[in-house]
């Protein structure tokens, strides 16, 4: 609380009704802020319904992995990196050939 806040009182009854009553006709005065965040909180209120009639469903049994392997099989990756590492050999051996 501030000082001004703290010191209403010592403005006297005849004062207090009359600010009073000067708030009950004028109404609160609100920053730009509240506006700003009551526009917000409608827009935010408008989401889509649920339909009352869905119905959510749950797993008796926790999910497991694969018994089979989904990945490739260990021979085309041998095969695929034997290519490469042959591709790559030829390359380092063609920079290395000495030309006539």
């Amino acid at each position: 609380m501030n000082y001004r806040t703290q010191s209403f009182f010592l403005l006297g009854r005849p004062m207090l009704q009359a600010r009073l009553e000067n708030l009950q006709a004028v109404g609160p005065a609100f920053d730009l802020d509240y506006f700003q965040n009551r526009a917000m909180l409608n827009t935010l209120n408008v989401g889509p319904t649920l339909d009352p009639r869905f119905q959510t469903y749950r797993y008796l049994r926790t999910p497991e992995e694969p018994v089979k392997r989904d990945s490739p099989r260990r021979a085309f990756l041998m095969i695929m990196w034997g290519i490469v590492g042959a591709l790559i050999g030829a390359g380092v051996a063609l920079t290395r050939r000495r030309t006539i």
